[in-house]
Protein backbone atom coordinates (compact mmCIF):
# COMPACT_ATOMS: atom_id res chain seq x y z
CA UNK A 1 0.00 0.00 0.00
CA UNK A 2 1.65 3.48 -0.87
CA UNK A 3 1.05 6.43 1.04
CA UNK A 4 -1.05 9.19 -1.05
CA UNK A 5 1.90 12.09 -0.27
CA UNK A 6 4.14 9.48 -1.50
CA UNK A 7 6.83 10.66 0.22
CA UNK A 8 8.34 8.04 2.96
CA UNK A 9 10.11 11.09 4.88
CA UNK A 10 6.39 12.60 5.67
CA UNK A 11 5.57 9.53 6.39
CA UNK A 12 8.31 8.29 8.79
CA UNK A 13 8.43 11.91 10.44
CA UNK A 14 3.94 11.44 10.98
CA UNK A 15 4.99 8.28 12.91
CA UNK A 16 7.72 9.38 14.90
CA UNK A 17 5.40 12.38 15.92
CA UNK A 18 2.46 10.30 16.96
CA UNK A 19 1.23 10.01 20.67
CA UNK A 20 2.06 6.53 22.36
CA UNK A 21 -1.74 4.47 23.07
CA UNK A 22 -2.11 2.14 25.06
CA UNK A 23 -1.64 -1.61 22.99
CA UNK A 24 0.92 0.01 20.31
CA UNK A 25 3.26 -2.61 21.44
CA UNK A 26 0.87 -5.25 20.61
CA UNK A 27 0.16 -3.79 16.94
CA UNK A 28 4.07 -3.54 16.55
CA UNK A 29 4.01 -7.26 17.47
CA UNK A 30 1.52 -7.80 14.53
CA UNK A 31 3.28 -5.66 12.64
CA UNK A 32 6.41 -7.70 12.82
CA UNK A 33 4.69 -11.01 12.35
CA UNK A 34 2.68 -10.02 9.34
CA UNK A 35 5.88 -9.04 7.68
CA UNK A 36 7.73 -11.71 8.31
CA UNK A 37 5.21 -14.44 8.52
CA UNK A 38 2.81 -13.24 5.30
CA UNK A 39 3.27 -12.93 1.54
CA UNK A 40 1.25 -9.69 0.85
CA UNK A 41 2.61 -7.71 4.55
CA UNK A 42 1.21 -4.45 2.88
CA UNK A 43 -1.99 -5.61 2.94
CA UNK A 44 -1.51 -4.69 7.17
CA UNK A 45 -3.16 -1.16 8.04
CA UNK A 46 0.24 0.67 8.87
CA UNK A 47 0.45 2.94 11.45
CA UNK A 48 -1.07 6.22 9.82
CA UNK A 49 -3.85 4.61 8.85
CA UNK A 50 -4.36 2.58 12.31
CA UNK A 51 -4.43 6.02 14.17
CA UNK A 52 -6.73 7.56 11.59
CA UNK A 53 -8.84 4.72 12.46
CA UNK A 54 -8.78 5.28 16.02
CA UNK A 55 -9.70 8.70 15.74
CA UNK A 56 -12.86 7.43 14.54
CA UNK A 57 -13.59 5.34 17.12
CA UNK A 58 -12.88 7.65 19.58
CA UNK A 59 -14.43 10.88 17.67
CA UNK A 60 -17.80 9.16 16.94
CA UNK A 61 -18.09 7.35 20.55
CA UNK A 62 -17.82 4.09 18.71
CA UNK A 63 -19.23 0.83 21.07
CA UNK A 64 -19.73 -1.50 18.43
CA UNK A 65 -17.41 -1.82 14.92
CA UNK A 66 -17.88 -4.20 12.43
CA UNK A 67 -14.73 -5.07 9.68
CA UNK A 68 -14.82 -6.66 6.58
CA UNK A 69 -10.89 -7.76 5.71
CA UNK A 70 -9.53 -8.82 9.09
CA UNK A 71 -5.95 -10.08 7.63
CA UNK A 72 -3.70 -10.30 10.92
CA UNK A 73 -5.84 -8.47 13.03
CA UNK A 74 -3.82 -5.16 12.88
CA UNK A 75 -6.93 -2.92 11.91
CA UNK A 76 -9.11 -4.66 14.61
CA UNK A 77 -6.80 -4.53 17.09
CA UNK A 78 -5.98 -0.99 17.07
CA UNK A 79 -9.81 -0.29 16.95
CA UNK A 80 -10.12 -2.16 19.70
CA UNK A 81 -7.85 -0.89 21.62
CA UNK A 82 -9.82 2.51 22.13
CA UNK A 83 -13.34 0.96 22.62
CA UNK A 84 -14.80 1.93 25.83
CA UNK A 85 -15.55 -1.52 28.05
CA UNK A 86 -18.11 -3.69 26.68
CA UNK A 87 -17.00 -2.44 23.15
CA UNK A 88 -17.06 -5.34 20.22
CA UNK A 89 -14.74 -5.10 16.94
CA UNK A 90 -17.17 -8.07 14.90
CA UNK A 91 -14.60 -8.84 11.83
CA UNK A 92 -15.16 -11.10 9.20
CA UNK A 93 -12.49 -12.57 6.66
CA UNK A 94 -13.21 -15.49 3.83
CA UNK A 95 -9.51 -16.93 4.44
CA UNK A 96 -9.52 -18.98 6.92
CA UNK A 97 -5.55 -19.09 7.28
CA UNK A 98 -5.51 -15.03 7.83
CA UNK A 99 -7.86 -15.70 10.26
CA UNK A 100 -6.26 -18.23 12.26
CA UNK A 101 -3.44 -16.12 11.95
CA UNK A 102 -5.38 -13.71 13.84
CA UNK A 103 -6.69 -15.60 16.56
CA UNK A 104 -3.16 -16.59 17.01
CA UNK A 105 -1.66 -13.66 17.78
CA UNK A 106 -5.10 -12.06 19.97
CA UNK A 107 -4.58 -15.22 22.18
CA UNK A 108 -3.88 -13.81 25.49
CA UNK A 109 -4.38 -10.41 25.16
CA UNK A 110 -6.42 -8.11 26.98
CA UNK A 111 -8.21 -6.89 23.88
CA UNK A 112 -9.13 -10.11 22.96
CA UNK A 113 -12.36 -9.81 24.26
CA UNK A 114 -13.30 -7.32 22.49
CA UNK A 115 -12.55 -9.19 19.07
CA UNK A 116 -14.96 -11.36 17.59
CA UNK A 117 -14.02 -13.06 14.04
CA UNK A 118 -16.05 -15.01 11.75
CA UNK A 119 -15.09 -16.75 8.50
CA UNK A 120 -18.38 -18.56 8.29
CA UNK A 121 -21.72 -18.45 9.28
CA UNK A 122 -21.11 -14.77 9.47
CA UNK A 123 -24.80 -13.60 7.85
CA UNK A 124 -26.35 -16.13 10.68
CA UNK A 125 -24.78 -13.90 13.66
CA UNK A 126 -24.90 -10.25 12.17
CA UNK A 127 -28.62 -9.51 13.50
CA UNK A 128 -27.75 -10.18 16.60
CA UNK A 129 -25.16 -7.40 17.23
CA UNK A 130 -27.70 -4.61 15.50
CA UNK A 131 -26.52 -1.80 14.55
CA UNK A 132 -22.95 -0.32 14.30
CA UNK A 133 -21.63 3.15 14.79
CA UNK A 134 -18.52 2.37 12.59
CA UNK A 135 -17.93 -0.28 9.66
CA UNK A 136 -14.42 -0.44 7.94
CA UNK A 137 -14.56 -2.09 4.46
CA UNK A 138 -10.98 -3.78 3.32
CA UNK A 139 -12.11 -6.66 1.88
CA UNK A 140 -12.38 -7.98 -2.36
CA UNK A 141 -11.79 -4.64 -3.78
CA UNK A 142 -14.18 -6.06 -6.68
CA UNK A 143 -16.98 -6.44 -4.37
CA UNK A 144 -17.34 -3.23 -2.75
CA UNK A 145 -20.79 -1.97 -4.16
CA UNK A 146 -22.08 -5.31 -3.18
CA UNK A 147 -20.33 -4.69 0.53
CA UNK A 148 -22.05 -1.54 0.29
CA UNK A 149 -25.43 -2.43 -0.51
CA UNK A 150 -25.06 -5.20 2.28
CA UNK A 151 -23.71 -3.50 5.05
CA UNK A 152 -24.69 0.37 4.83
CA UNK A 153 -27.98 -0.94 6.63
CA UNK A 154 -26.83 -1.83 9.43
CA UNK A 155 -24.41 1.67 10.02
CA UNK A 156 -26.46 4.35 12.69
CA UNK A 157 -27.49 7.44 11.67
CA UNK A 158 -24.45 9.12 12.93
CA UNK A 159 -21.90 6.23 11.95
CA UNK A 160 -19.47 6.34 9.52
CA UNK A 161 -18.60 3.54 6.85
CA UNK A 162 -15.19 3.56 5.77
CA UNK A 163 -13.94 2.27 2.64
CA UNK A 164 -9.73 1.50 1.97
CA UNK A 165 -7.83 1.27 -1.06
CA UNK A 166 -9.84 3.54 -3.76
CA UNK A 167 -6.94 5.08 -4.88
CA UNK A 168 -5.62 1.68 -5.47
CA UNK A 169 -1.78 2.67 -5.78
CA UNK A 170 -3.13 5.45 -8.69
CA UNK A 171 -4.15 2.77 -11.21
CA UNK A 172 -7.65 4.44 -10.79
CA UNK A 173 -5.96 7.24 -13.24
CA UNK A 174 -6.19 4.66 -15.56
CA UNK A 175 -9.10 5.20 -18.08
CA UNK A 176 -7.68 2.47 -20.14
CA UNK A 177 -7.60 -0.07 -16.89
CA UNK A 178 -9.05 -3.70 -18.23
CA UNK A 179 -8.79 -5.67 -14.77
CA UNK A 180 -11.89 -6.46 -12.33
CA UNK A 181 -10.77 -4.53 -9.47
CA UNK A 182 -9.34 -1.34 -11.17
CA UNK A 183 -12.61 -0.98 -13.43
CA UNK A 184 -14.83 -1.88 -10.02
CA UNK A 185 -13.32 0.64 -7.76
CA UNK A 186 -13.36 3.68 -10.68
CA UNK A 187 -17.40 2.70 -10.81
CA UNK A 188 -17.51 2.23 -7.10
CA UNK A 189 -16.01 5.43 -6.62
CA UNK A 190 -18.07 7.23 -9.48
CA UNK A 191 -21.63 5.79 -8.29
CA UNK A 192 -20.64 6.56 -4.52
CA UNK A 193 -21.24 10.59 -4.89
CA UNK A 194 -24.31 9.89 -7.05
CA UNK A 195 -26.09 8.28 -4.05
CA UNK A 196 -28.58 10.97 -2.48
CA UNK A 197 -28.53 8.77 0.55
CA UNK A 198 -25.29 9.22 1.12
CA UNK A 199 -22.34 11.98 2.12
CA UNK A 200 -18.75 10.94 0.78
CA UNK A 201 -15.47 12.00 0.96
CA UNK A 202 -12.55 10.18 -0.13
CA UNK A 203 -9.22 10.86 1.93
CA UNK A 204 -5.94 10.76 0.83
CA UNK A 205 -4.00 8.87 3.18
CA UNK A 206 -1.94 5.64 1.96
CA UNK A 207 -4.20 4.42 -0.62
CA UNK A 208 -7.03 6.61 0.21
CA UNK A 209 -9.86 6.27 2.17
CA UNK A 210 -13.63 6.98 1.06
CA UNK A 211 -15.42 7.96 4.29
CA UNK A 212 -19.19 7.60 3.36
CA UNK A 213 -21.98 8.36 6.18
CA UNK A 214 -26.20 8.56 5.94
CA UNK A 215 -27.42 11.62 4.54
CA UNK A 216 -29.66 13.16 7.29
CA UNK A 217 -30.29 16.76 5.44
CA UNK A 218 -32.77 15.34 3.43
Amino acid sequence: MLFAIDDRDIERYVEENMSHLPGDELLDEIERYTFWNTVNPRMISGKIQARLLQYFVMMTGAEKVLEIGTFTGYSAVAMANVLPEGGVVVSFDVNDEYAEKARTLLSGKAVEKKIKIYTSGFDNVLESYGKFDLIFVDGEKDEYMAYFEKYFPYLTSSGIMIFDNVLWSKKIFDANAKDKKTVHLLKFNEEMKKKAEVINFILPVRDGLMLVMKNNFD
